[in-house]
């Protein structure tokens, strides 16, 4: 991932900035009610969480200042794209991290997600030794 280096003397959000960098963890949440008949309706059978991942992960990497970090040296970078990392449930409730690499078409990002999650599941079941019948890749 490319990235420019932020002057933050000369940005209107420097108080944030300086607000943030002295957290030990300084990340922000947001949980809001939103209305999504439209788009639950216009599926059309595509996969539901896939689908409104990317539209969210588009919709924040379209905020510039959504894409910026503060690295361990106290610099603010902003970077070109931000992928999303997320978890994944298992049919058999482990949960487990899958990312999405690139800025991608909607199809490529579905298929990935979908390969992402279905290869953490693979990997996970067979290092533990064991693979329930809901693992697709069997060895």
């Amino acid at each position: 991932m490319s990235y420019q280096l932020i002057d933050m003397t000369k940005d209107p959000r420097s108080g944030q900035f300086a607000y943030f960098r002295q957290m030990l963890f300084p990340f922000a949440g947001v949980t809001a009610e939103v209305d999504i008949t439209d788009f639950a309706a216009r599926r059309q059978g595509r996969p539901f969480f896939l689908s409104f991942l990317y539209a969210v992960v588009r919709a924040a990497n379209a905020v510039p200042q959504l894409r910026r970090r503060i690295r361990e040296d106290g610099s603010v970078v902003e970077y070109d794209w931000c992928p999303p990392s997320y978890t994944a449930m298992k049919p058999d409730g482990v949960y487990v991290s899958c990312t999405v690499e690139g800025d991608l078409s909607y199809e490529a990002f579905v298929a990935l997600g979908q390969r992402r999650q279905r290869e953490v599941c693979h990997r996970l079941c067979h290092k533990r030794k064991f693979c329930n019948s809901d693992c697709k890749q069997k060895e």
